[in-house]
């Protein structure tokens, strides 16, 4: 009698510490006065028992290889450049191929040869001579490149939706990658997905343009604009509600994934 006396008092006492741990936790004990003679720890409940979103995202990693390629044919310009080749047009075409145009066809070799030393990422799919004496080469991403970047821009892509939960607060959201290029997102207690899917799905692409000093932005904003720009408005300086026409180059001569850490300085007259 003795030892089942004991049993049933061990059993209540554990049955009473669980319930003094579980009862912060319930929302009529959590906003009552018996709050303060409570653990301040509460449980974090899932989604089977607490509510809220579950979201299955897709990561677009053709974009992001596009992307990849068009910054890659702006640095082939400029090393080419630099070895006194001139490359013209440089374009991404069927998602990753990049294409270009050599205009002396007697440096084939010393393009090949950049190409090969500087640029190992990508491979001469095809040349093809054009007229005028000119080549038009056509290169693709290698394997390990294309599996390279797509783990790149799947990590990039969890910090950034990790990055934006933290404004809602939850305390222990899930966020994992599965197969297919897809993120999972849980986010127990919430009950707003529109506002979830707006901040977590919203785009975030930086990148840097030149401006095409050549062209003309009155024409620009009537319609009229160059093949290879694109109009765009800056906002006046100050926090003015104008906006300023520009006409900026398509392509990026540099994108975000390629800086690690940016600041403010200041000149001797005070201005960033």
């Amino acid at each position: 009698m003795g030892s089942l006396r004991w049993r049933a008092m061990l059993a209540a006492a554990v049955v009473l510490v669980a319930l003094i741990y579980v009862l912060p936790s319930i929302p009529a004990v959590h906003n009552s006065s018996l709050r303060t003679f409570l653990p301040a720890a509460e449980l974090n409940l899932g989604l089977d028992l607490k509510g809220g979103i579950h979201l299955t995202l897709g990561v677009d990693l053709d974009v992001a290889l596009a992307n990849a390629m068009s910054g890659l044919g702006q640095d082939i310009r400029t090393e080419a450049r630099d070895e006194k080749i001139v490359v013209l047009r440089p374009r991404v075409v069927q998602t990753k191929a990049l294409e270009f145009v050599l205009v002396n066809q007697d440096q084939q070799q010393t393009m090949d040869t950049l190409l090969r030393t500087k640029f190992s990422t990508v491979q001469v799919q095809h040349r093809e001579n054009i007229d005028g004496g000119q080549i038009r080469y056509t290169l693709q991403p290698t394997e390990d490149y294309i599996r390279y970047l797509q783990g790149l821009t799947m990590d990039q892509a969890l910090k950034t939706i990790r990055s934006r939960i933290d404004q809602f607060g939850v305390a222990e959201p899930d966020i994992r990658k599965q197969q297919g290029n897809r993120i999972i997102v849980q986010l127990p207690g919430l009950a707003d997905p529109k506002r979830a899917v707006n901040i977590i799905g919203r785009t975030a692409h930086l990148e840097f343009k030149l401006v095409d000093d050549l062209a003309d932005v009155h024409a620009a904003e009537s319609g009229t604009v160059p093949a290879d720009s694109e109009l765009a408005y800056m906002i006046e300086k100050g926090g003015g509600s104008g906006k300023i026409p520009l006409v900026l180059k398509k392509e990026a001569v540099l994108t975000g994934e390629y800086i690690t850490d940016a600041n403010v300085q200041f000149d001797s007259y005070g201005q960033a």
